[in-house]
Parts: structure tokens; sequence; C-alpha cells
């Protein structure tokens, strides 16, 4: 099993939290970079406070970027690279 065109896959996930009625806030977000053999390359861990104004991985056109998002109370999106046009971060930050 390959990566496919990627020289880099990343799968990545976030928790979220938010009081009633608020928009949820990133609370932590764990990210496994594999190379195009699917093999693990590193584990990536940031908490709330930890997020920068651009991801901790590769975003290139080498790199295919999996992220699900489940929206409640059901729903799985899939995102390929960033293309759904979803670059501006919440909480104030470029990313997540």
């Amino acid at each position: 099993m390959s990566g496919g065109n990627f020289d880099q896959v990343v799968v990545v996930d976030f928790e979220f939290e938010a009081d009633a009625g608020e928009l949820p806030q990133p609370l932590c977000m764990s990210a496994y970079v594999l190379n195009e053999n699917l093999q693990h390359l590193r584990t990536i861990h940031l908490w709330r406070g930890e997020f920068g104004s651009a991801p901790p991985f590769d975003i290139g056109p080498d790199t295919l970027v999996v992220g699900a998002h489940r929206r409640y109370p059901f729903g799985t999106e899939i995102q390929r690279n960033g293309h759904d046009g979803h670059r501006r971060g919440a909480g104030g930050g470029h990313f997540p």
C-alpha cells in the first residue's frame, strides 16, 4: 500500500470544547505523519496555546492532509490539503 502521488500523508484530529451557545474552540490536536509508503514518521501533539500561525507539518502539493470532523450530531467530512477553503483558524490563529 502506498500514499499514491504524495510524498507524505498527514492524518490529523482535533478535540474541541464549547460552552452552550458558543462556537467550538480547539482544545488539542494530534497528527500522524506518514511517508509515501504509509510508514509512521512522527507524531505531533499540540494543546491550546501551542498552536502557531502555520500548521506544524507540511501542507504543500506533495502532502495529503486527511482529517475527520464530526458535525454535531451526525456527519463526517474529509478534507484534502486544505482545499475546502478553510485555512483561517479557530481561536484567533490561522491554524487549525
